[in-house]
């Protein structure tokens, strides 16, 4: 993780940073960066909570963008009940409230799903792509 300003509670064994950037990896190799204007980090789970013009861009192209997220690193998800949007490939999904992995290979809109495509094959074409539930 990155910051450009960050204040950490040792007796709280909590962190809080501004315009933060966060790297996620797997298996050494780096699959996604997230930014965010505000960052809560409790330094004994590693739970996040994140704010503020939070992106999450995976190494695979999939951008996520949503006002807030929260991270479990137990379960290695993060997930909101936020607005979020998605562009992946020639798609634009929106909606309200997901879950996702680290690198956004298997993300979930929960609620008021639309998506948008330039045409109907091509949106047949990445949905092709997409891991079933």
């Amino acid at each position: 993780a990155h910051a450009v300003r960050a204040r950490v509670f040792d007796a709280d064994q909590r962190a809080v940073a501004e315009d933060v950037t966060i790297d996620y990896y797997i298996n050494g190799k780096k699959v996604s960066t997230a930014h965010a204007k505000l960052a809560r980090m409790n330094l004994r789970s590693y739970d996040l909570e994140a704010e503020g013009d939070v992106k999450v861009q995976s190494e695979q192209g999939v951008v996520l963008t949503t006002s807030r997220l929260s991270w479990d690193n137990q379960r290695q998800r993060a997930s909101s009940t936020a607005r979020v949007r998605v562009l992946r490939g020639g798609a634009v999904l929106t909606g309200r409230g997901f879950t996702a992995d680290r690198d956004l290979h298997d993300l979930r809109i929960l609620e008021d799903v639309q998506a948008e495509a330039v045409s109907v094959e091509q949106m047949r074409k990445e949905a092709a792509t997409w891991p079933k539930p």
